[in-house]
């Protein structure tokens, strides 16, 4: 798949594992890394591409589209997502930049 990723928590409790072909954000409890062993928390529903999670583990910020809309205007934006609920609200509006070159990667 493409634009699949990958985010684990600072605390390296929960794994974030994007879809966005299907709008979907998948987040594991990790139990243990080696070996790897993961329990289902939830789904997000979310065209998210770029993920990651606050410093304290309880919120991931997601760089989300307008999927249906990419050809024309995509809208992208930031929404951050508290883990423990699964609400999600749209914190920044990125509708000038160009999507292709935009990279959501750090949260200090």
């Amino acid at each position: 798949r493409i634009n699949m990723r990958i985010a684990v928590s600072p605390d390296k409790k929960i794994l974030a594992w994007n879809f966005p072909d299907s709008g979907t954000i998948h987040l594991y409890s990790i139990k243990n890394l080696y070996p790897p062993t993961f329990e289902k928390l939830g789904t997000l529903n979310a065209t998210g591409f770029w993920m990651e999670f606050s410093p304290d583990s309880t919120e991931l910020a997601v760089q989300e589209v307008n999927w249906n809309k990419l050809s024309t205007n995509p809208k992208p934006h930031i929404t951050v997502f508290d883990i423990s609920t699964g609400e999600g609200r749209k914190v920044l509006d990125l509708s000038a930049y160009n999507q292709k070159s935009l990279f959501l990667s750090d949260w200090q």
